[in-house]
């Protein structure tokens, strides 16, 4: 619902919202989480949340800016050179 309502902004507006999705992947089967990811990718400016990382393609953690919480702390795992993004 959230990528279809992002699609609809887009189109109505011509230009992109900034896309957040917490936990949005957790109830998904691979094929949809790689097809929710893919077009999730399309964005600009898109925040994804999850406590699964291991669940992602690493083809696709490789080509994004990752941040991990733990313990109140925030740190960077992974950060995409901007080449990649």
């Amino acid at each position: 619902m959230k990528l279809a309502e992002a699609g609809f902004q887009k189109a109505q507006r011509g230009d992109e919202p900034v896309l957040l999705l917490d936990d949005v992947l957790s109830e998904l089967d691979a094929a949809r989480r790689s097809r929710v990811l893919e077009t999730a990718s399309e964005y600009q400016q898109c925040l994804i949340t999850t406590t699964d990382v291991q669940s992602i393609d690493t083809r696709f953690l490789a080509t994004v800016s990752r941040l991990a919480v733990s313990h109140g702390r925030v740190t960077a795992e992974g950060v995409a050179s901007e080449s990649q993004i």
